[in-house]
């Protein structure tokens, strides 16, 4: 039987996803051809913000935790995921490649995803005692989640859709008499 000075495991791994938030935040964010721009000069000082109020509600508090952390998690994936996507759309019409995201950036979205996980876990093994979990909670967090790939969809501009979707149809035939 833990003693009540131990830390569960759902807080653990949602601790761990919290220092995965930090470290991207501090990273690069974008790279355009060898020249770098750390996350603390982009979002990543309100994805640090978030993250430290997930810790501090970790730490301190014996609540039950698998609701601020999905909605903190999501907060932050759907930064990480949208200034990912607007990276990338700096490179349309661009074939070489000229700017991309940096690994900071990909550790930020990642590590918030990581703290919707961990709250699923921790609604999975049921250590949040005295938490409403049930449906309620299992909604909430697959909320979470749809709204992520919702994120990801609707950064897709007109012109990446109808490429995607609809084939350029040839011009028409022109016949001369």
């Amino acid at each position: 039987m833990p003693d009540a000075n131990s830390i569960s495991r759902g807080r653990r791994l949602a601790l761990a996803s919290v220092l995965i938030i930090i470290i991207g935040s501090i990273g690069p964010w974008v790279d355009a051809g060898g020249q770098t721009a750390g996350g603390l000069d982009k979002d990543g000082v309100v994805t640090i913000f978030f993250a430290l109020v997930a810790a501090v509600y970790l730490i301190f508090t014996r609540l039950p935790h698998w609701l601020p952390t999905a909605i903190l998690g999501f907060i932050v994936g759907a930064i990480g995921i949208f200034d990912i996507v607007d990276i990338e759309d700096l490179n349309a019409g661009f074939t070489g490649g000229f700017v991309s995201p940096g690994w900071g950036l990909y550790l930020t979205a990642i590590g918030g995803i990581a703290l919707i996980a961990s709250a699923a876990f921790a609604m999975r093994t049921g250590e949040e005692a005295g938490a409403p979990i049930g449906i309620l909670g299992f909604v909430i967090i697959g909320a979470c989640a749809l709204l992520l790939v919702v994120a990801v969809i609707s950064t897709f501009t007109q012109e990446e859709v109808a490429r995607t979707t609809v084939p350029d149809a040839p011009p028409p035939l022109e016949i001369e008499p």
